[in-house]
């Protein structure tokens, strides 16, 4: 079978950047909105809810679009590469 259907679901991993996500029109469309008027937006859910592949697969390409959207943070990790230089106050 030549280049077969890629699956669309990721399975326990978050999605990334780049990755179609479906089903999430609506909530992207409500935080997309409050992110123009608020600036800053919380999202806060279990672990597992998809807070993580809603941002990168949906929020970030959509923001790109109209914005500089800096590189993601996580504080519970080692800085990526490059992510010193974006924001210098990471250590």
């Amino acid at each position: 079978m030549r280049n077969p259907i890629p699956n669309p679901y990721v399975g326990p991993r978050a999605f990334e950047i780049g990755d179609a996500l479906y089903g999430r029109a609506r909530e992207l469309d409500q935080i997309s909105s409050l992110l123009m008027a608020e600036r800053i937006v919380l999202l806060h859910s279990p672990s597992g809810a998809g807070k993580t592949s809603l941002v990168q697969a949906g929020l970030i390409p959509r923001m790109r679009e109209d914005f500089h959207v800096l590189p993601v943070v996580r504080v519970n990790h080692e800085p990526q590469a490059g992510g010193e230089q974006a924001n210098r106050y990471i250590f």
